[in-house]
């Protein structure tokens, strides 16, 4: 569990638990699907990146660097490191997808969201992205049995 005194009890799988309800229930909310859609997918790559960061700072001695870790923890999971050899780069890729998406949906308001394989940004569905960040973190949580 990660938590301090401070804050409420939080586990990165909640972001996954959380889009996951709210991509199910899509149709039934009063909010833009543009927002919602976007929530879905900003919460889904911080599920599969704090869950990887926090695996790593637990298992792989790694030390957090704050806005730096986007950067780093990809390349930490296959790279020339002690983990190297560990984890597949099916998985690298798969937290950078969800990462672009990401950053598309928090910054780029004038891209729409319409996904599929004919737009350039919006390679995969939502259904696609959920998959993705639940595979990583089941794939990592797999790790702390072996």
């Amino acid at each position: 569990m990660m938590y301090s005194k401070d804050f409420e009890e939080f586990e990165p799988i909640d972001f996954l638990e959380f889009s996951k309800e709210l991509y199910e229930n899509l149709e039934e909310l009063n909010s833009k699907p543009s927002a919602i859609k976007r929530t879905i997918v900003s919460r889904l790559y911080y599920a599969s990146f704090l869950h990887v960061r926090t695996w790593l700072i637990i298992y792989g001695n790694y030390s957090s660097n704050g806005p730096l870790d986007h950067y780093k923890i990809p390349k930490m999971i296959i790279g020339n490191t002690p983990m190297m050899g560990i984890f597949e780069k099916e998985l690298r890729d798969k937290l950078i997808i969800l990462g672009k998406n990401r950053r598309v949906c928090d910054y780029d308001f004038e891209i729409p969201l319409t996904y599929g394989n004919k737009n350039k940004y919006y390679k995969y569905s939502l259904e696609d992205l959920i998959d993705y960040s639940d595979e990583i973190i089941s794939s990592f949580n797999k790790f702390n049995e072996t």
